[in-house]
């Protein structure tokens, strides 16, 4: 009787093996397509980076290109009229950076010009608005409908 119960114990103990293996080869299988799937979408997202970074990197070579040639413009400029004796006038020997500060305040005065002409607007509507007559009258109840 010890014999059977050892061999059926024998079994026993095969079969949860097997249980187990074959758990642990299904675990394995799930992790490695979970990790392809993840190197996937890892990798197109690097190749999408590293798009974005190509076009910047375009755009910030064609950028300094033009400052480049602004800068050599603007070099050019100052040489022309350090030559032609008209440097003494206020606008010539303003430096980019003040004419852009005078573009923005220029900008800034039509800005605020605009926004007052908006708020006037806004005021002459509101009393247009307010001279409407206020109905005071109580209308009857619709048939089929209670309050």
């Amino acid at each position: 009787m010890e014999d059977l119960g050892a061999g059926d114990m024998e079994e026993d103990i095969q079969w949860e093996y097997n249980r187990q293996r074959e758990y642990l080869e299904k675990t394995v299988d799930n992790l490695k397509r979970k990790l392809s799937k993840d190197m996937d979408l890892h990798r197109t997202d690097n190749m999408r980076i590293m798009q974005e970074n190509v076009a910047l990197i375009k755009e910030i070579n064609e950028l300094r290109r033009e400052i480049k040639a602004l800068k050599a413009a603007s070099a050019k400029d100052t040489s022309t009229l350090s030559r032609d004796g008209r440097n003494g006038s206020p606008r010539a020997d303003m430096t980019a950076r003040e004419r852009e500060v005078e573009m923005q305040r220029d900008l800034i005065q039509r800005l605020r010009n605009e926004l007052l002409h908006c708020n006037q607007r806004i005021k002459e509507l509101e009393e247009h608005v307010n001279k409407r007559p206020v109905s005071r009258e109580r209308l009857p109840p619709m048939e089929g409908m209670e309050p």
